[in-house]
């Protein structure tokens, strides 16, 4: 950004008069345009350090009327343009600005904070949100939030300690973040893992019994419903935080969640139990072993508790591994989105010595049989999941060619891709 335009802009925007305002929002949001949405999470250091310096100095020394509607101050605009120019000098001018600029304007610098993803970021959000969290706030500050998770001995316990319309949203974040690896629970201190508990426990108390209504014995579409589907994703984090934290009060409810219907909440649920030193109910690695959708994950737990040998051993094939493949890449939303009604393993070729590709049949949404590809997985050692960078599907119509031909052509695709 120029800096004397950056000045103009902050001048018109301070000058009280409503068009030279309008015309420098209108500037600035030009100057900002995101043409790639991909990329709006993504800092591409537009503002300089100086300019963005001098944003907040003027956010702090200067006074900036507020627009009657939300959307057109340009103020805000400005200060929101610094989340994707993180730049560390920042967080003692938002701590000076924070108490000045106007509530409506604190969400853009709580994501820059976020953005910014550092111990001293994290200390600052504290300071600043000691008072409680402003009330508009916005899914940027808490997606920004998760980023200062990796220190947790500075954010948990003041995170935790709000209550009000936003318990809900800072919830979600610190298990979205434990879900994406910014926080570790297994190395958190005792004490703060502790105080996730009630958290935790409130969540499966409702969860838990919603699922339970939503069950089917057969059928797979089911799990991937638009009413079924939040709830599972959801239900997937709590239950896996509860086996690491462990704990009287949750196991109950981990109990609860090994007996469902639904394979991958059981397969949740059957890795916390051990966890916790508890029995399994009858069938439940079973029923998680059988389902393609959460074979990998049940192996990928009991391996990490080098509990392999519960796995059922006539699940443990690379054929079947294989499919779970496949399934895993149809279930991405971009892709099928989910479990396909039927898959069929057709016919397989070794690529090298021990490299195989597997062609399948699937069903598609509308019943078609569908062809797609899992491979090249190496077959050395016991069987177990692995991850082939050619798996992938076109949605072709099986019948249309031979499976020679898919085999073909779909690693010709995949190549010229690569």
């Amino acid at each position: 950004m120029d800096p004397e335009e950056l000045q103009s802009l902050l001048n018109e925007l301070a000058s009280g008069d409503d068009q030279r305002i309008c015309a420098a929002d209108d500037r600035i949001r030009e100057l900002d345009l995101i043409t790639d949405w991909d990329q709006a999470r993504q800092a591409n250091w537009f503002v300089a350090e100086p300019e963005a310096i001098a944003i907040l100095k003027a956010a702090t020394t200067r006074h900036f009327p507020v627009p009657e509607n939300d959307w057109e101050d340009g103020l805000d605009h400005l200060l929101f343009m610094l989340v994707r120019s993180p730049h560390p000098s920042l967080i003692p001018h938002i701590v000076a600005a924070y108490p000045v600029v106007g509530e409506n304007r604190l969400a853009s610098l709580l994501s820059v904070l976020g953005a910014i993803a550092s111990e001293e970021a994290a200390k600052a959000w504290v300071t600043c949100t000691r008072d409680g969290l402003p009330d508009n706030l916005n899914g940027r500050v808490f997606g920004e939030l998760e980023k200062l998770l990796a220190w947790p001995e500075v954010l948990l316990s003041h995170l935790l300690a709000q209550g009000g319309k936003w318990s809900q949203e800072l919830t979600l974040a610190i298990l979205s973040g434990i879900a994406g690896g910014t926080l570790d629970v297994a190395t958190l201190d005792p004490a703060l893992g502790q105080a996730l508990v009630p958290h935790v426990l409130k969540s499966l108390r409702s969860l838990i019994p919603k699922l339970r209504r939503k069950q089917k014995s057969s059928g797979i579409a089911w799990r991937f419903t638009e009413t079924y589907a939040p709830l599972r994703s959801q239900a997937g984090v709590f239950i896996d935080l509860a086996g690491r934290l462990g704990g009287p009060k949750l196991l109950p409810w981990l109990a609860r969640a090994a007996v469902l219907e639904d394979p991958r909440l059981v397969s949740f649920a059957v890795i916390a139990l051990l966890r916790e030193g508890q029995e399994i109910p009858p069938g439940a690695i079973e029923k998680a072993a059988a389902s393609h959708e959460s074979r990998g994950l049940l192996f990928a737990g009991l391996e990490e508790l080098q509990q392999l040998s519960l796995f059922p051993a006539h699940r443990r094939n690379w054929a079947a591994f294989a499919t779970g493949s496949m399934v895993e890449w149809l279930c991405h939303p971009a892709e099928l989105g989910r479990e396909p009604d039927e898959i069929e393993l057709v016919t397989s070729a070794l690529v090298d010595p021990v490299k195989r590709v597997s062609l399948f049949r699937f069903r598609g949404l509308d019943g078609e049989w569908l062809a797609g590809l899992s491979g090249p997985h190496l077959e050395s050692g016991e069987p177990r999941p692995t991850w082939g960078s050619h798996t992938f599907s076109a949605f072709q119509a099986f019948d249309a060619k031979s499976p020679e031909q898919h085999l073909e052509e779909i690693l010709r695709v995949v190549a010229s891709i690569a």
